[in-house]
């Protein structure tokens, strides 16, 4: 099976979806998102023009950004921070593409008000002066105790490399900032439903 990914050359999860692909070792062929078949017939089957679209030689489509987004909003209950009351890399790390490829954008910063309030608070918090964490009463400034992974931040941290490829083999959880992971399964790509889409270009 020879995939096509439909997206652009500068677009932030198209060279994520790539980068996957390559490394895996999955057959697949660059599509531009501007072509007339994607716009005849992929944009139909997902609602609205987005990338990056992976499509199956049976037509099915792979398109899902939601679980990352949801599974964030799960942890952000507890903690204003990915690892507590104050930013880490981490955090710097995920404000890009959440703040400036989905908050910023009208239409997918509706869904992440709508079904992900919490992250939508976070991506203002970050661009705050102050820790702007009323919500969650008075917060230290500290990190979780004793390089503790909380059980939300290790259910989120699996799903990082499946957002493209919801299937694919579930990483290690690493406490530490740049430690390594190790895949524990061979990679599998399975089609989701077009229509769960929450990320955009």
């Amino acid at each position: 099976m020879v995939y096509k990914l439909y997206g652009t050359p500068g677009s932030l999860y198209t060279g994520k979806a790539r980068s996957y692909l390559i490394k895996q070792g999955i057959p697949f062929e660059n599509r531009a998102a501007g072509e007339a078949r994607f716009r005849a017939q992929i944009v139909p089957q997902t609602g609205r023009w987005i990338i990056p679209i992976l499509e199956a030689d049976d037509g099915a489509l792979v398109q899902d950004g939601s679980e990352i987004i949801a599974l964030f909003d799960a942890h952000l209950a507890a903690s204003p921070y990915l690892l507590g009351g104050r930013p880490t890399l981490g955090d710097y790390g995920l404000i890009a593409p959440l703040y400036a490829h989905l908050a910023r954008d009208p239409y997918p910063a509706q869904i992440m008000k709508q079904t992900a309030f919490r992250v939508w608070r976070w991506t203002e918090r970050m661009n705050a002066a102050d820790q702007d964490a009323g919500e969650y009463g008075e917060v230290a400034p500290d990190l979780f105790g004793g390089d503790r992974v909380p059980g939300t931040l290790k259910a989120y941290w699996p799903s990082s490399p499946r957002t493209i490829c919801p299937r694919s083999a579930p990483m290690s959880p690493s406490p530490m900032p740049g430690s390594p992971t190790t895949p524990t399964s061979k990679p599998e790509l399975t089609a989701c439903p077009a229509n769960r889409t929450a990320a955009s270009a």
